[in-house]
């Protein structure tokens, strides 16, 4: 009767035994990881403390700079004024004293000009310092909600600040000027050729990001045609033997692979790099379209730059893909007249040369 007894009371003390040491275990792990994600927390806030650091040095050359270009030009302006007036030699000693003002002050904005090339330089050093300290805080799985959120705005703001400024594509006159001398035309014509090239990069990149888009929009599409369709079979009672039931199993499975498969294979990007600043997802916002607004400014309509604005704040990708078809569209016929005015200048200067 003790046996019987003292066995299920010796398995009970075992099981606590386990579950206590795996409790005590846990809180070792726990403890063991928390000066770890408290390291990466006060790596990534001193890396983000450098940066605004670096910001406030860089506003005060910025301001510093902008007051002794003031200086400089109205110290030559009275350098100007002075000469103007009657030679004496009272005049001279102010000129020679104002010259000397002038150049004191060009030094000192030269300095400020180096200073802030050197800002600049330690400025973009820290913001990548910031970004790998932030990836490898967020690579933690205890880090917080709010702290993980913080941490990906704060990701976002700092890789658009290290993106190149965007620079406007500048269309040159593609007019034929018959009374223009041939280094005139050669050099049109290199114009020209630049504008196309960089026309040319940039209608490949709207045929990528509307390709992407639509690819989205697709699977959204069926997605949402798929789960229809399962609202409606719900709604009905079916019967199902155990021999249909496998049979579906075995065919939803090979169905299920093969759609994954497909998707797989009409998933964005699938095949070919994405576009620079692509989203990973087509609800995340799009700097891309924001960028090309600025490149296009001079090549597309108005109408056409604010749906580009707009798109990259939209959350639709078949919104995005018809601003970027709409944009693609005005480049090509943009590109396409360039082409031609090439070529008609291009004859033209061949002409004046057999002369």
């Amino acid at each position: 009767m003790l046996n019987r007894l003292a066995i299920p009371l010796l398995l009970v003390g075992q099981l606590l035994a386990g579950r206590e040491a795996a409790a005590a275990s846990g809180r070792r792990v726990a403890q063991a990881q928390q000066p770890a994600l408290v390291a990466r927390q006060v790596a990534t806030d001193r890396a983000a403390a450098g940066v605004s650091r670096l910001l406030v040095q860089r506003t005060q050359r910025v301001t510093e700079k902008k007051n002794l270009a003031t200086t400089w030009q109205t110290q030559l302006r009275d350098i100007d004024r002075l000469k103007q007036s009657k030679a004496s030699w009272r005049r001279d000693r102010q000129i020679a004293a104002k010259k000397a003002e002038s150049q004191a002050t060009a030094a000192r904005l030269s300095r400020v000009d180096a200073e802030l090339r050197a800002l600049d330089a330690q400025l973009k050093a820290q913001r990548e310092a910031l970004l790998a300290a932030i990836g490898r805080e967020l690579a933690d799985p205890a880090v917080s909600a709010v702290r993980r959120a913080g941490l990906a705005k704060l990701r976002d703001q700092v890789a658009g600040s290290l993106r190149p400024r965007a620079r406007k594509i500048i269309l040159p006159d593609d007019t034929l000027d018959e009374l223009a001398d041939p280094e005139e035309l050669t050099e049109q014509i290199a114009l020209i050729a630049q504008a196309e090239k960089e026309l040319a990069q940039e209608q490949k990149v709207l045929r990528q990001r509307e390709d992407r888009y639509n690819k989205w929009a697709m699977l959204r599409d069926q997605r949402e045609r798929a789960g229809q369709m399962s609202d409606l079979d719900d709604d009905q009672v079916r019967r199902s033997t155990g021999r249909t039931e496998k049979a579906g199993r075995d065919n939803s499975g090979g169905g299920g692979a093969g759609s994954a498969s497909d998707e797989d294979s009409a998933s964005p990007g699938a095949g070919s790099p994405p576009p620079e600043n692509e989203p990973e997802s087509p609800s995340s916002p799009d700097a891309g379209f924001e960028t090309s607004s600025v490149v296009l400014a001079d090549v597309v309509d108005s109408s056409t730059i604010d749906a580009l604005r707009r798109a990259g704040r939209s959350t639709n990708p078949r919104a995005r893909a018809d601003a970027a078809s709409r944009a693609r569209k005005q480049v090509e016929s943009r590109l396409e007249r360039l082409k031609k005015s090439r070529a008609l200048i291009q004859n033209h200067l061949n002409k004046l040369r057999a002369q």
